[in-house]
């Protein structure tokens, strides 16, 4: 809840305190009608921070990572410390695995509780932890799956597959330099309708391609993410040996 729809919450509730108490015969009257006040300001909150999520993720899902990533500042900056803000924070890492800020992603998440998490907002933390992993420390995304391979393979949750599936893609692709899943990801491309995710697509099947040893189609590869979604930056990394050994 927004700082201010607490505080609303709480002038709310204490002016129906001092009724009951001023009107003691009508206490449970009042109490009652405190509750459904509240409960009503909540489910109002709730329902307007979906939309406001809505909204947040089209504009990643279009490319705009960087507005993506200001208005989760913004809101974020909204909510008092609790669950709800801490999803909204690993909302925001997603923007910047692709603003090649991997390193700053796991430092974030690895200092962000869980505590409350719905089970598939857990799976979406690690998600893009180990996507951030991948990205920057290749012995500790090996840790992480195996420690937490089993979850992500088989959570069973069918609305976030999609996105796990692809980082468990990524790691076998860039981690482990398995180029056995070049037609896999080829024809898996069009499974997102998100922009970044398939920029990412076209960037793995581009590493398979180099494992492969055909450089003149990874390269081209490349040129086709990049132009797909000129914001995702993680293509360049300069401690990435991929892109160094393209360039």
């Amino acid at each position: 809840m927004k700082k201010r729809d607490l505080v609303l919450a709480l002038c709310i509730t204490t002016v129906f305190a001092v009724l009951a108490a001023w009107q003691r015969q009508h206490v449970y009257l009042i109490l009652s009608a405190d509750l459904l006040v509240v409960l009503g300001w909540i489910v109002f909150c709730l329902q307007r921070n979906r939309q406001h999520s809505i909204a947040s993720v089209k504009l990643l899902d279009e490319g705009h990572i960087n507005n993506f990533v200001e208005r989760m500042d913004v809101e974020i900056r909204q909510f008092i410390p609790s669950p709800y803000r801490n999803m909204l924070i690993v909302n925001r890492m997603a923007g910047l695995c692709y603003l090649d800020r991997c390193k700053e992603v796991v430092e974030v998440l690895e200092h962000t509780s869980t505590w409350l998490f719905h089970p598939m907002f857990k799976l979406i933390y690690l998600n893009n932890m180990l996507f951030a992993l991948c990205m920057s420390d290749a012995e500790r995304a090996r840790a992480f799956i195996t420690e937490h391979g089993e979850t992500l393979r088989n959570h069973g949750k069918k609305a976030v597959e999609r996105f796990i599936s692809g980082t468990l893609r990524m790691y076998s692709v860039l981690v482990e330099d398995d180029n056995t899943l070049k037609h896999e990801l080829a024809n898996t491309a069009q499974d997102s309708e998100s922009l970044p995710a398939k920029s990412t697509n076209l960037y793995l099947q581009a590493r398979c391609a180099w494992l492969e040893g055909d450089a003149d189609s990874a390269a081209n590869l490349m040129r086709q993410a990049n132009e797909l979604s000129p914001e995702c930056l993680f293509q360049d990394h300069p401690e990435n040996k991929f892109a160094i050994r393209l360039s």
